[in-house]
């Protein structure tokens, strides 16, 4: 069987993956979660996605795309309760740093 890993960027910094099945084989028992089920693999790019809206978060990531989530402007430190969901849909701030490419 292909023993083949996907290998997140905060697995290379310590941080978590999954074992991904092979194409022609069953998962083992208790493994083989898909990417997009990995709780680390969720966590970076939810941590992307805000930054690249112009927020840093104020807590944790609450692991569902439609809960709330303390975010603050990257540019003013103003706080901001959103949704990863509403920030994908275009929610920003409104400072000048939001509005700036």
């Amino acid at each position: 069987m292909d023993d083949r890993r996907w290998v997140s960027l905060g697995m290379l910094f310590g941080g978590h993956s999954c074992d991904i099945p092979s194409l022609f084989g069953a998962p083992r028992s208790g493994k083989g979660l898909a990417p997009e089920w990995d709780p680390a693999a969720q966590l970076d790019e939810a941590l992307w996605e805000a930054q690249g809206a112009g927020f840093d978060p104020d807590e944790d990531y609450p692991g569902e795309p439609d809960r709330p989530w303390r975010l603050v402007c990257r540019g003013c430190g103003t706080p901001l309760r959103a949704s990863l969901t509403a920030l994908r849909g275009g929610t920003r701030c409104g400072c000048e740093f939001a509005a700036s490419p």
